[in-house]
Parts: structure tokens; C-alpha cells; sequence
């Protein structure tokens, strides 16, 4: 899977990969479905044509300054395969940025997941996952999950100032591409 993310700054970073740690010894959740750094996902592919992205980013990102992303409280994802998450505001910059990204990025994507679309994208990031892997969140341990976070403060303030395309995760062969915002 491919996909065009906001790295967190080394602070929220650090908190988010101790609330992995903390749900793995806990509660025995772990692997996070393959997801080895917090991120923000604005769009998701099975494949993209690297070329075609290095070519649109630049242009959407030339007049977007680094901005804050804030969050606030515990979100889930219900279903067989819930998730636990941090929502992040989406506010106008927000949105405007996502709907810029949508638009020159899915010419250059293969196997697109629509619910990063821009009618459907719930920004936020990922704390636990219903997956396969190391350990699972299931339904039936999501009330001692946020039975075991509900005090914590999530209200977060985090600088954007750049988007990473991440391909090959979870395949081993992942890499990475830095766009930095050029406003």
C-alpha cells in the first residue's frame, strides 16, 4: 500500500509510539497493522506512478506554509476491524490542502482507496487497529482501551510543514519521499 502522509513532530511522534508501548504491554495490541510511525493519511493507493507525483506535489505545495494540525479526544472507526484514533480537525486550510492533494494525486494512482476522498476523509491518527496481526482490537476490548485513555488530554497542537509519500509499506521494501511546503 502507497500513501501521501503528514509525519507528527518529534513530540506528538514520541507520545503516540509511547501509547503503542503502552497498549502492547496492556493489553497485548500490537503490530498497528503494519503502521511503523504516526502519521496523518490524506490519500491512499495500492500503487503510484512515482514520476507523475514528483511532478504534481511541488506545484499544490507552492503556496502552502507550514501550518498547525490540531486534535482533540478518542475516535472509532466501528466495524469487524475497529480503530481506535486521534482526530484531527478538519478545519478550511485543512480541507482546501486535502481537496488540492485529491486532485493531483489520483491521476497518478492505482487502486485508490475511496475513503480518503474528500467527501468521506475523517483525518487521524492511529493508536490501535483491528488487524491480523501480533495482537487485535476487538470490539469487545474497546471499552477497557478508552476506559484505559479516557483521561488523557488529546488535545494536541502539531506543525505540518511537509508531506511524505511512503511507498511498498508493510512489503519490507518501504520508502520514502519528502515534500516540504514551499509558501
Amino acid at each position: 500500500m502507497d500513501g501521501i502522509v503528514s509525519l507528527l513532530d518529534q513530540t506528538h511522534d514520541a507520545l503516540v509510539r509511547e501509547i503503542w508501548a503502552e497498549l502492547e504491554r496492556e493489553f497485548g495490541l500490537g503490530g498497528q497493522s503494519g503502521i511503523r510511525y504516526p502519521h496523518v493519511s490524506y490519500h491512499v493507493a495500492q500503487r503510484y506512478d512515482a514520476t507523475r507525483l514528483e511532478q504534481a506535489l511541488p506545484r499544490v505545495l507552492r503556496d502552502v506554509v507550514p501550518f498547525p494540525m490540531r486534535t482533540t479526544g478518542l475516535g472509532i472507526f466501528t466495524g469487524a476491524r475497529p480503530v481506535l484514533f486521534v482526530p484531527v480537525v478538519r478545519g478550511p486550510g485543512l480541507t482546501r490542502l486535502h481537496n488540492a492533494l485529491w486532485g493531483a494525486a489520483t491521476p497518478a494512482a492505482e487502486g485508490l482507496v475511496e475513503v480518503y476522498g474528500p467527501d468521506t476523509w475523517v483525518p487521524h491518527i492511529t493508536l490501535a487497529y483491528g488487524d491480523i496481526h501480533n495482537g487485535m482490537l476487538t470490539n469487545g476490548m474497546l471499552t477497557d482501551v478508552v476506559g484505559f485513555l479516557h483521561e488523557r488530554n488529546f488535545d494536541w497542537e502539531i506543525l505540518v510543514d511537509s508531506l511524505f509519500v511512503v511507498t511498498g509499506a508493510g512489503s519490507g521494501e518501504e520508502r520514502q519521499m519528502r515534500f516540504p511546503f514551499l509558501g
